[in-house]
Order: structure tokens, then C-alpha cells, then sequence
């Protein structure tokens, strides 16, 4: 049997990778114990990578352990920068961190919260569906310098050049360039 613990980076930037300097908190259940996933060895669990590939896949609400534990639903999903603690049927223990693409190892964390990752202020994807929307939102608001949404316009190839709208570029070629700006 594999037991995998999750810890959900919470440093600044944390998704572009695990530091061993990064903060991390230990996913817990809703009621607040620790969250032990369980995944049994044999055909699909040969090495403690395939536990926390399976632990991954529960950490992104695509199923459950062998015990039927989901993931809870007041803690963001497993992404890149996260590490997970697997433990394995001869009880050597590995910390892999979550990468792009895979896992690495890594050496035990040392930066752990008191605070649980469910707490009531945790980024849930909930939280990140809404981002998503505003930003959607944001894009179709007006231009203050020619009132075309902001999905019309394209940014310019360098920081210097200015953009085009592509309506104006329809309409007027010549008043086209120009970068967007909300009024």
C-alpha cells in the first residue's frame, strides 16, 4: 500500500516550480484531519511515482483513492510547485514535487504552515473560474481611444510599437495603430 500526503505550495509565484525556501500547507479534509490518500500496490501502482501520479489525478477531482476519498472541495486543485509525500509498502518515504511535466525529487520540506490549506481564504478553482471571467469581462470593455472592445485589439511587437485595433483597421487603416487603454 502507498499513502500520499499533498502540500500545496502557497509562496508568492509558486507555479512556476517548488524552492526548497517555499512555504507549504498539508491538505486536510473539510473537517480538518489530515487528508491520507490510499492507493493500493499492483498493476496500476508499481513505484511511488505511479502513487503520485494517482494522487495528482485525485488532486484534480478526477476520481478517488482506493478507499473512495475525494479531493475537498475547499482546497484549489494539485497544480506544478506542489509537493507530495509518498510513503511506500516497505515504508521508504519520497517527496516529489510537482513539474510540468512529471515529478522530481526533492528533499523533505522544511517550511510548512501551521494554518491548514482548506482554510476559508484558500484559492479554490472556483476562485480561479471567476478570475478567468473577469478577465473575459475586462477584454470587452471599450477602448477609451477608439471604443472598440478590448478583444480587438492586438498588442504591439515590441513594448515601443503601438498595437492595432482591428476594427479601426477595417474601417481606417491609417488610425489603426494603437495600443488599448481603458478609459
Amino acid at each position: 500500500m502507498y499513502t500520499a500526503t499533498v502540500y500545496v505550495n502557497t509562496a508568492p509565484h509558486s507555479f512556476d516550480g517548488y524552492q526548497h525556501h517555499h512555504t507549504l500547507a498539508e491538505v486536510t479534509r473539510c473537517d480538518g484531519s489530515p487528508l491520507r490518500l490510499v492507493f493500493h500496490a499492483g498493476e496500476r501502482i508499481r513505484s511511488h511515482e505511479d502513487a503520485a501520479d494517482a494522487a495528482f489525478i485525485v488532486g484534480n477531482r478526477q476520481g478517488s483513492d482506493d478507499h473512495g476519498q475525494e479531493w475537498p472541495s475547499t482546497v484549489r486543485s494539485v497544480s506544478v510547485g506542489d509537493v507530495i509525500k509518498v510513503t511506500g509498502p516497505d515504508h521508504w518515504i519520497i517527496h516529489l514535487s510537482v513539474d510540468p511535466a512529471g515529478f522530481s525529487a526533492v528533499p523533505e520540506p522544511t517550511r510548512l504552515e501551521d494554518e491548514m490549506a482548506n482554510r476559508p481564504d484558500a484559492f479554490t478553482d472556483e476562485d480561479e473560474a471567476a478570475v478567468e471571467s473577469l478577465k473575459r469581462l475586462a477584454q470587452d470593455l471599450p477602448c477609451a481611444e477608439c471604443s472598440h472592445p478590448g478583444h480587438a485589439h492586438r498588442d504591439g511587437e515590441d513594448p515601443v510599437t503601438p498595437g492595432v485595433c482591428l476594427q479601426c483597421e477595417a474601417d481606417d487603416p491609417d488610425n489603426a495603430y494603437h495600443d488599448y487603454s481603458r478609459s
